[in-house]
């Protein structure tokens, strides 16, 4: 049978175009070119610097979300800042806390302890004005205990003066701004009390005879120790 002259030609013309197609690919010095998804022709140059962005994509998503666990450590951290704490309440009753301050003096309870059917109190004065001699009276010096009982001391102690029954008063001289010590026993007290309704201590300056300047000081609520 008879070749067809066009169907030959054909063939050589697609032949010859896929040559050219092929030569198109390869290109000058042998690179090779890949057809992407876009229809463009990339290298395998363009497709190394495709990886490596989308590798740099994936590190950056990754430090964006560290980023963000952080922010929301400080954010939970300056709202922790913000809330107020709660302060800590004093104990109840506490007598070391008991300070009064009458006139220019300035007196601290520091507890009072029973032992032996007796209570005895520490309390340290400070007179804020000039030196002078002050008194401490057994007759305004008391206490009353939780069952209700009234009590005068057995014993004072101002300063380095003593006063024992049936001595009237302890005077000591009361430096400017310097805490002097004060002590006061009160014998027989009953074994059920626990703590004192009031402690007064009445101290007074100047002439004995005649007009003399005085200062009352009361703690109240005062735990046994």
């Amino acid at each position: 049978m008879p070749s067809n002259p066009e169907s030959g030609n054909l063939k050589a013309a697609v032949i010859h175009g896929t040559a050219i197609v092929v030569a198109a690919l390869i290109g000058v010095g042998g690179t090779i070119f890949v057809a992407s998804k876009t229809g463009r022709l990339t290298t395998p140059s363009d497709t190394r610097e495709l990886q490596k962005d989308r590798e740099e994509n994936t590190r950056l998503k990754r430090e964006n979300s560290g980023l963000q666990q952080e922010n929301a450590s400080l954010r939970d951290e300056i709202a922790q800042c913000k809330t107020p704490s709660a302060t800590p309440s004093s104990p109840p009753n506490e007598s070391s806390a008991q300070v009064e301050a009458v006139g220019n003096f300035v007196s601290r309870l520091d507890g009072c302890e029973k032992s032996a059917g007796a209570v005895t109190c520490a309390v340290r004065v400070t007179n804020t004005k000039q030196d002078r001699l002050v008194r401490l009276y057994n007759d305004r010096v008391s206490m009353i205990d939780s069952a209700g009982n009234e009590q005068k001391p057995s014993v004072v102690r101002f300063g380095a003066s003593t006063n024992m029954i049936p001595a009237w008063f302890a005077q000591t001289i009361l430096p400017t701004n310097i805490p002097v010590k004060v002590s006061v026993r009160f014998e027989g007290v009953e074994p059920d009390v626990s703590g004192l309704a009031r402690l007064a201590l009445g101290f007074e300056w100047g002439p004995i005879t005649g007009d003399t300047d005085k200062v009352q000081i009361e703690f109240r609520n005062i735990p046994l120790h």
